[in-house]
């Protein structure tokens, strides 16, 4: 009877082992999980800035599990491409438009999860993990914001781009037929033009990649009441009030040079309005970003960044360097459905 107990009470000790040890692992893997879900929408909103976006998943994995170690770290992220009708996500493909990250505890990152009653069975601890994919619509969403420093009447390019065409400056920047858009491309047609970016202080490129934008396509007003905006005492004043372009949240002046190549996306139609004079930059609001966008505008343009430009005054310079545009034909362009990367609904968990 002795040994059929101590069978027995082994059997037993190894079903409780099994009950109590894999809850715990199944518990600290919904832990994990719900980090790494925190950590990669977290991520997602810094595309497709490579180390801004480890920076971000691994600063989300702190503070969502702070007293476990390292759960994510830089090697544990993976900027790639999404493909959303096969449902696969490629590693170092670009366009870069999502972002993976696996949260773990384990016995490389010295944080194991201790088991309770398996030592019995002679396994004291285990590796556990979790993943975690975000996308963003990098390639079909608007993301820049652009002022009188980059397309105003007095732009050199501009000017020669108009006296080409035997048009002033004012006609090339006017809304002529209605259509909200400026008539750059109904003048000029699909071409390239090198435009100046600004300098530090004074900066003409404005990301809204931030999650404290405040229009999206569900937003009430939405980012079509934001493009279509103009402070002129029409209707159109009444879109937004006031309050949320003065300051603007989620919206910050690029100043980095070095971020430039990132940019260049010949595929990304970026819509934004033209204003006659400078969006000022607004001190930060308990770390959010804002500018003032009010102001009166000229109308819309869509362009694409194709490439990087010459920098006026070299590397170490205050001058940004310039960019290099295409403008896209208003007339492929819905309103209703420019949506922007960033702000409410811009990223998505899709695994």
């Amino acid at each position: 009877m002795l040994i059929f107990v101590a069978i027995a009470l082994f059997v037993l000790l190894a079903f409780v082992a099994l009950v109590v040890d894999l809850g715990r692992l199944y518990w600290v893997r919904a832990q994990l999980q719900n980090t790494a879900d925190a950590a990669v929408l977290a991520a997602a909103t810094q595309l497709p800035d490579i180390g801004a976006v480890e920076a971000e998943a691994v600063l989300y994995g702190q503070l969502n599990l702070p007293d476990v170690g390292t759960v994510v770290s830089n090697s544990d992220v993976t900027v790639g491409y999404w493909d959303d009708s096969a449902e696969t996500f490629y590693a170092g493909v670009t366009p870069y438009n999502a972002v993976r990250v696996v949260a773990q505890r384990s016995e490389a990152n010295g944080n194991p999860v201790d088991l309770f009653f398996a030592p019995i069975l002679g396994i004291y601890q285990s590796d556990v993990g979790a993943v975690a994919i975000a996308t963003r619509s990098v390639g079909g969403g608007t993301r820049f914001l652009i002022d009188d420093e980059m397309i105003d009447t007095d732009i050199p390019a501009i000017e020669a781009v108009a006296t080409s065409l035997g048009v002033t400056s004012d006609d090339l920047l006017a809304d002529a037929d209605g259509d909200w858009f400026i008539d750059f491309y109904y003048h000029a047609g699909p071409i390239q033009i090198e435009l100046p970016t600004g300098q530090t202080g004074d900066e003409a490129l404005m990301d809204t990649d931030h999650p404290a934008f405040p229009f999206a396509q569900g937003s009430d007003p939405s980012f079509e009441d934001f493009l279509n905006y103009n402070e002129d005492g029409s209707w159109r004043e009444s879109l937004i009030p006031k309050s949320m372009l003065d300051p603007l949240f989620g919206v910050s002046a690029v100043d980095d040079a070095a971020v430039y190549p990132s940019y260049v996306d010949a595929s990304a139609v970026h819509v934004s309005p033209v204003y006659t004079s400078d969006m000022s930059t607004l001190a930060p609001v308990g770390g959010v970003p804002a500018i003032n966008a009010l102001g009166q505008r000229r109308g819309l343009v869509a362009f694409r960044i194709v490439s990087v430009g010459s920098d006026p005054d070299g590397p170490g310079g205050s001058v940004l360097p310039n960019l290099i545009i295409e403008l896209a034909d208003p007339a492929t362009v819905v309103l209703s459905d420019v949506a922007p990367v960033g702000g409410v609904g811009g990223v998505y968990l899709v695994r």
